[in-house]
């Protein structure tokens, strides 16, 4: 059976799509060929239609979409970020783009929850938002609903915020806790923020409580991103 259809999109584009089909054993094997501007044709595209049941088996390489794939940096209810990852299916293929930032391959095929949803929250589509800043990091598990025999996969998190204007924050930016385990005794420094909203900074007072049996400060400096002025 051969079939043409036409679609004039323009000049420089597809004219025509032709397709010749041969049903075999009840898959469908057909060549698209397109037809460019100007008569010159595409070389041909094997593609096979098959109506045999495949199910996920695993899921590849589970992580957030943007440059910061471990966490969550930003404002509370405001900063979100998509879980993205791939799939493999029991006939042996991959796709490493099954769920991706603008959609999923297969609609409703994973559920998605949170080990802690003070710090974070997920949807149904696995659109996670920061809600607080977490000192350990969260758990996520993905499950694929149709296939049980399919170990969950997991996901673990960060949480923190960004100070708002007028706020203090303290603590690593971009780590797994704002203030990672230390052995005993172990001398470390912990960073300071005041996030002034672009404008000259006159006087700040921050007091930092903490719990004197357990830490002892040493000193306060500067830190390289002072403006310079009195600092006490």
């Amino acid at each position: 059976e051969e079939v043409t259809d036409v679609a004039t999109v323009a000049s420089s584009r597809v004219t025509s799509v032709h397709s010749s089909a041969s049903p075999s054993l009840g898959d469908l094997s057909a060549d698209v060929i397109a037809t460019l501007a100007g008569g010159i044709q595409a070389t041909a595209a094997s593609l096979i239609v098959t109506d045999k049941t495949v199910f996920i088996t695993k899921l590849l390489n589970t992580r957030l979409a943007g440059s910061f794939s471990t966490g969550l940096l930003g404002f509370a209810d405001a900063t979100t970020a998509q879980i993205i990852m791939g799939a493999e299916f029991s006939d042996g293929t991959q796709r490493l783009d099954f769920v991706t930032s603008s959609r999923a391959l297969l609609q409703n095929a994973l559920s998605y929850s949170s080990g802690n949803t003070g710090y974070v929250t997920v949807s149904n589509i696995g659109l996670t938002t920061l809600r607080a800043n977490g000192d350990e990091p969260t758990t996520m598990t993905i499950r694929v609903k149709d296939s049980p025999e399919v170990i969950d996969t997991s996901l673990k998190l960060s949480c923190d915020l960004l100070p708002e204007v007028g706020d203090v924050d303290l603590g690593e930016m971009r780590q797994i806790a704002p203030i990672s385990p230390k052995a005993k005794g172990a001398k470390f420094s912990v960073d300071v923020r005041v996030n002034t909203g672009g404008d000259v900074l006159g006087s700040y007072e921050v007091k930092i409580k903490y719990d004197p049996s357990e830490l002892q400060a040493t000193a306060v400096n500067k830190g390289s991103q002072w403006p310079g002025g009195i600092f006490e």
